[in-house]
C-alpha cells in the first residue's frame, strides 16, 4: 500500500539523491539550497507542493556574544523574551550588509530582523503570494522560505543533544563515506583531511597513524602545483606500467595537492577556524601546504596527548619543512605556513618566536584584509 502511494525504497533513494544534486549545484557563494518537506525526504505524493529553503551563508545567529566578531559577516543573538512558545525574536548584533539594516524593525532600543520586511523585499511577479513564513509561486506548487543559520542549541534543547547517539553516529559514517571518496581522487590530501577529521574527534591515535601514512606519500619526486616535470618524471611517466594505468590511478600515485577547507568544512581544526572565517567571505577555501598540514597536525595530536618530546619534535619539523619551502609554491602559501607556526609557537606559550612567525607572514602577505597574522600581532603585543 505504502509502495503504491509514496513509491519503492528505491524510487524514495533515486529522489533524495538527485535533490542532493540539484541542491548542490544550485547552492552558491552567499546562498545554500536546501530542499526540504515531503520531496525532500523522498516522498513523491500526489498534490504535494515543493519546499525550499534558502540560507544565507554569511548571516549567523548565535546565543551570546562572547566570542571573536568577524566583521563581514551580520550576527543576530535570540531573544526569547514576550514570545510564544518554541518562536524567538533575533535581535541584530552586527552586520554591514544595507539589505540586512533594510530588512530590521527598529523596537525600543534595538533591531529586530523582520519577517514580513524579508518577504516584502524578495517577493517577484512570480513569487508575490505569502503563505505563512514563505514566498509560494503563483499556482501553490512551491514554497520558498528564506533562512538563517544557528549553530548553537538553545538552552530547552540542550537535553536533546545527549539523547541524540543515532543521528551523531550517522552523521560519523556520512563524513568517513565523504573522506574516504576523496581519498580516491588525492590520495595525500584526502588523508590529511581524514586526519584533520579524527583530530577534530579527539581520535588523536587514529589521526597520528593516518598522519605518518601520509607523510610517507610526500616524497620530492611527487609532481606539485606549478613545478617544472624532471627527468625523473619524465621516465616514471614512460614506464609501461604507468602509461597502462587510468588517469585517476596515476594523479593518486603520482601528484599531492593542497589541503583545502572551505566554509563549511567541519574538517578544519579549531585552531585554524579564525584564518577560514577571514576568508570565506569571499567565496575562498583555506588552502594549507601538504606537508605543513601533516606536522601542525601531527604537532596538535601530540600537544594534546601531552607528549612532550614528541611534539617538540614535529614543531621543529614544521619549521624546517617551512625554511625549506617543501611542497610550498608561492608566497601566501608562505605566509599561510608562517601563521600556522605562529600559532603553534603561541600553543606552547613562546610569544616571542610566535611574534616572528607572525612579522614573516605578514612580509609575504602585507594584505591585513585577508592575513589574520596583523590582528594576532596586535592580540600578543
Amino acid at each position: 500500500m505504502c509502495q503504491n502511494i509514496v513509491g519503492t525504497e528505491k524510487h524514495v533513494k533515486t529522489i533524495r539523491a538527485m535533490n542532493n544534486v540539484r541542491d548542490h549545484l544550485q547552492t552558491n557563494k552567499s546562498f545554500i539550497t536546501i530542499t526540504s518537506g515531503s520531496y525532500g525526504e523522498g516522498l513523491q505524493m500526489q498534490g504535494s507542493d515543493l519546499d525550499i529553503m534558502v540560507v544565507r551563508k554569511f548571516t549567523e545567529v548565535c546565543k551570546d556574544i562572547n566570542f571573536h566578531l568577524n566583521p563581514r559577516r551580520t550576527y543576530f543573538t535570540m531573544d526569547t523574551e514576550d514570545t510564544q512558545l518554541g518562536f524567538t525574536k533575533l535581535r541584530l548584533i552586527h552586520s554591514h550588509d544595507q539589505r540586512i539594516l533594510e530588512d530590521c524593525e527598529k523596537i525600543g532600543n534595538g533591531s529586530y530582523f523582520s519577517n514580513s520586511l524579508v518577504k516584502q523585499r524578495l517577493s517577484t511577479e512570480y513569487y508575490r503570494t505569502v503563505h505563512g513564513p514563505c514566498l509560494s509561486d503563483k499556482h501553490g506548487m512551491l514554497d520558498v522560505a528564506f533562512c538563517v543559520r544557528s549553530k548553537s542549541w538553545i538552552t530547552t534543547a540542550k537535553q536533546w543533544v545527549v539523547s541524540c547517539n543515532t543521528s551523531t553516529y550517522k552523521q560519523y559514517y556520512t563524513y568517513i563515506s565523504i573522506l574516504l571518496l576523496a581519498i580516491r581522487h588525492d590520495a595525500v590530501s584526502g588523508w590529511l583531511l581524514l586526519a584533520s577529521y579524527f583530530y577534530g574527534t579527539k581520535q588523536y591515535n587514529t589521526a597520528l597513524e593516518i598522519l605518518q601514512y601520509s607523510l610517507s606519500k610526500c616524497t620530492p619526486e611527487k609532481m606539485y602545483r606549478k613545478k617544472k616535470l624532471s627527468r625523473v618524471h619524465h621516465e616514471l611517466l614512460n614506464l609501461e606500467i604507468v602509461r597502462k594505468m587510468s588517469i585517476i590511478h596515476m594523479l593518486k600515485l603520482m601528484v599531492i595537492d593542497i589541503v583545502s577547507f572551505t566554509e563549511i568544512s567541519k574538517l578544519i581544526p579549531h585552531e585554524l577556524q579564525m584564518e577560514l572565517e577571514i576568508v570565506a567571505p569571499f567565496g575562498e577555501p583555506y588552502n594549507v601546504p601538504p606537508v605543513v598540514c601533516a606536522h601542525f597536525l601531527f604537532f596538535l595530536c601530540h600537544y594534546h596527548l601531552n607528549n612532550v618530546e614528541q611534539y617538540r619534535n614535529s614543531l621543529q619539523d614544521l619549521q624546517l619543512t617551512i625554511q625549506e619551502n617543501y611542497f610550498i609554491d608561492d608566497v601566501i602559501l608562505e605566509s599561510v605556513s608562517y601563521n600556522i607556526l605562529g600559532i603553534s609557537f603561541q600553543l606552547v606559550g613562546d610569544l616571542e618566536l610566535a611574534r616572528q612567525a607572525y612579522i614573516k607572514s605578514t612580509y609575504f602577505d602585507p594584505n591585513d584584509k585577508y592575513n589574520s597574522a596583523f590582528m594576532r600581532l596586535t592580540r600578543i603585543g
